[in-house]
């Protein structure tokens, strides 16, 4: 994954073509995507910027629409890295084999979203180790080339699981932990800005990079992840 400056990823999920299709707060409609992408495009080959930030979509659990989202980000020469669940692919509502193949060829990254969208922390070692492996390797076999990228299902892990997913021979591992981009380092989980119905009117926050917005998204990922250490109690 080559990539140039700071890099910013995006969590998106579902986009649907109409605003009565939206049923969560995952849903982003299909011309607000749009809008979004072209403003990616424009930042991404601003070459007065001042900071070297380079923006990336992500892509979670390999929903049909991520297809369109794909030819999208192509058409503004953007790549995208797609978190597929195994056990979905090919059922309704989801990317089929041949979705996967297409969106390669067009240059995206595709990566584990685990086999079963699999509770990390709630799960036994053997479990966790066998899913991260057996997804990697369905996927190296479809698409023939390595599988380099995986993401924790709702963001759920602890140091066991990333010390696995490590083993299993990942490169770039991520999460859905908000806060300020950083370069990307080596044994660091990879972090990412959640883009939402909910946050649909601070984008402009986002990509300006205001410290005070992405502090703000830093405590409420803290006070999530002291949650999950509660309730799992093995983070």
């Amino acid at each position: 994954m080559n990539i140039n400056g700071v890099p910013l990823f995006l969590m998106f999920h579902q986009i649907v073509k109409s605003n009565d299709q939206i049923k969560s707060d995952y849903d982003i409609e299909f011309d607000s995507f749009e809008l979004i992408i072209k403003s990616i495009y424009k930042i991404n080959n601003n070459l007065k910027k001042s900071n070297q930030l380079t923006i990336i979509p992500t892509f979670d659990d390999g929903n049909k629409s991520d297809l369109e989202c794909a030819r999208l980000l192509n058409k503004y020469k953007i790549n995208g890295i797609f978190f597929i669940i195994i056990d979905r692919i090919n059922k309704n509502g989801y990317l089929t084999e041949n979705d996967l193949l297409e969106i390669q060829k067009m240059g995206h990254y595709i990566g584990s979203h685990t086999m079963s969208h699999l509770v990390c922390p709630a799960s036994k070692t053997e479990v966790v180790f066998n899913e991260f492996c057996e997804s990697k390797k369905y996927l190296e076999k479809l698409l023939k080339s390595e599988c380099e990228h995986f993401s924790f299902p709702g963001g759920l892990f602890t140091k066991r699981d990333f010390t696995l997913a490590k083993k299993a021979n990942f490169k770039y591992i991520f999460s859905t932990f908000e806060k300020f981009p950083a370069y990307l380092k080596n044994n660091k989980v990879i972090s990412r800005i959640h883009i939402r119905q909910s946050t649909l009117t601070k984008l402009n926050s986002i990509f300006e990079l205001k410290k005070s917005y992405y502090l703000s998204r830093y405590f409420r990922s803290c006070l999530k992840e002291f949650r999950d250490i509660c309730k799992f109690k093995t983070l």
